[in-house]
């Protein structure tokens, strides 16, 4: 771990690799959103929300590698192939796609499921950092540490698959913040332990300092634009899903009111527990709306 903190801090621009781990944060938030809302529905309306969740987590970590390899310093010049780059991309879309899909299969009873699809996600997260540095060309060779590569790989899959196997169905806050950390974590670990298994042998001049000052500007200004365009697609996801919300939420307004205007005592269960109560049926049973909510139907009766 220190040597790979040691490697961050000497061939990286600080700058880049804080707004690599901002647009990171907020893909991951945005995408745990929109997969807690893939869950339920009808199986077209889950497929659209697993779709928007796999383009919008598969962009937020290109989008994390390619800034973060622009943060990278290794003292020669460098060229993006467009190909490998844009393969690179589809690689995470599809992949995280996929990954979510598998596990929002699972909800609560199958964990292996979930497991299942955590290891897709970070294999994809894995196949789309290696994918993105076979498109960089240099004036050196890059010579490779295998086990240190093979233990970036492991580690991307093991907080995918703790990511979410304990999301569940996203119905705990606690649940959610732990998922955001790890599939962060994916993400990051995968990058910087990678780079640290790469070592680059140059066998060209270093550029002067007129090229290097040139290359950090070009640098700055592509990472800016791709930071922008990701908060553009993170940030419409964010929007259509509280624009969504505040469309269930008025729409379970509407009806509570129409139940608490009953005079019959209504209650909604699920799996035995109620999660719902007209103003009737607490006053029926003599308690605050608070002591109802999550008891036991027939333990309360």
């Amino acid at each position: 771990m220190q040597q790979i903190l040691h490697h961050l801090i000497k061939h990286h621009d600080p700058t880049l690799v804080l707004l690599a781990g901002i647009i990171c944060a907020i893909s991951v938030i945005t995408a745990v959103r929109l997969y807690r809302r893939a869950l339920y529905g009808g199986m077209t309306r889950r497929l659209s929300w697993l779709i928007l969740t796999g383009i919008t987590a598969g962009n937020g970590f290109w989008a994390t590698h390619f800034v973060a390899m622009m943060a990278y310093h290794p003292g020669v010049s460098v060229y993006y192939e467009p190909g490998l780059t844009v393969l690179s991309l589809m690689i995470a879309i599809a992949g995280s796609g996929i990954g979510f899909a598998i596990s929002s299969i699972a909800k609560n009873n199958k964990p292996f499921l979930r497991a299942l699809g955590g290891l897709v996600l970070g294999f994809s997260i894995s196949a789309m950092h290696f994918t993105g540095i076979m498109a960089v060309h240099i004036n050196a060779e890059i010579l490779w540490n295998f086990d240190i590569a093979i233990a970036a790989i492991i580690l991307s899959c093991l907080f995918s698959v703790l990511a979410l196997v304990i999301c569940k169905d996203c119905s705990q806050w606690r649940d959610r913040k732990l998922a955001v950390l790890f599939l962060s974590l994916a993400v990051i670990t995968m990058h910087f332990t990678a780079m640290e298994a790469m070592t680059i042998s140059s066998v060209m001049p270093a550029v002067n300092e007129i090229s290097e000052a040139l290359f950090e500007r070009e640098a700055l200004a592509i990472s800016i634009a791709v930071a922008i365009i990701s908060f553009l697609i993170v940030g419409a996801a964010f929007v259509t899903r509280l624009l969504e919300q505040q469309l269930r939420d008025e729409a379970a307004s509407q009806l509570r009111n129409l139940g608490n205007a009953a005079v019959e005592g209504l209650v909604i269960t699920q799996e035995n527990k109620i999660i719902d109560a007209n103003q009737s049926f607490v006053d029926l049973v003599e308690a605050q709306e608070s002591d109802v909510i999550g008891t036991s139907f027939e333990t309360l009766w």
